[in-house]
């Protein structure tokens, strides 16, 4: 196992040790190392002659953890070509963490968490980390093949634009239903913007304590 990594400075080469593929477009990229980090903090990965770019901790251990990189532009396709034992530089971890509030975490009071696409990815070891039945989840995608983490965890509902799993509609249509049902004192989000932007003006009408991760 590597020593934990310098924060700022030059990227560290680690060697790539695990790839899982999560949907029809995503990886994981799991490295056993170790790592000081909170949750909801990002790192900087940097493929050499290329680029640099943030990514969520998506998989976190003792002596490992991973990042989940969607292929779209020309760094994160270079990345998807990438093998095990490969390496790639990494910096940090940046950014604030999440909170959770003492009454989360002793269930006396209820959370939502929800993720849209390749944001599930900066929320899921927020899942795990608190992984309440007053917790609700949710996870959205486009459609069936883009839908990430899936099968991670028991109790989640699942949307998806065109209906081809779960519900069919937005994350963002449910917040009404919930509230009323559960009486939020917090919602988490991560994914697209007009996404957050709805959750949070949700938040804002309703007097809920709002956390986004926006790396």
């Amino acid at each position: 196992m590597g020593d934990t990594m310098v924060r700022y400075g030059q990227p560290v080469m680690l060697k790539i040790d695990e790839i899982r593929h999560e949907s029809a477009d995503s990886k994981t990229f799991i490295f056993k190392h170790s790592l000081e980090y909170q949750i909801g903090q990002f790192i900087m990965v940097w493929l050499p002659g290329t680029d640099e770019k943030p990514f969520a901790i998506s998989k976190y251990g003792n002596n490992f953890f991973g990042f989940t990189a969607l292929s779209r532009g020309k760094f994160t396709k270079l990345l998807h070509t990438m093998k095990v034992g490969e390496c790639v530089g990494v910096r940090g971890p940046f950014g604030r963490g999440f909170t959770i509030p003492d009454s989360i975490k002793s269930g006396e009071a209820n959370g939502c968490i929800i993720g849209g696409g390749g944001g599930m990815a900066s929320l899921v070891t927020l899942i795990e980390a608190i992984q309440q039945s007053n917790v609700l989840v949710l996870n959205g995608a486009t459609t069936e093949s883009q839908l990430i983490f899936a099968d991670r965890f028991e109790k989640m509902i699942l949307l998806t634009d065109d209906g081809s799993i779960g519900t069919k509609g937005y994350p963002t249509d449910m917040l009404e239903e919930l509230h009323k049902k559960h009486n939020f004192s917090i919602i988490y989000t991560c994914g697209p913007e007009i996404m957050m932007l709805k959750v949070y003006e949700f938040c804002r009408k309703n007097n809920i304590l709002c956390e986004a991760s926006l790396e």
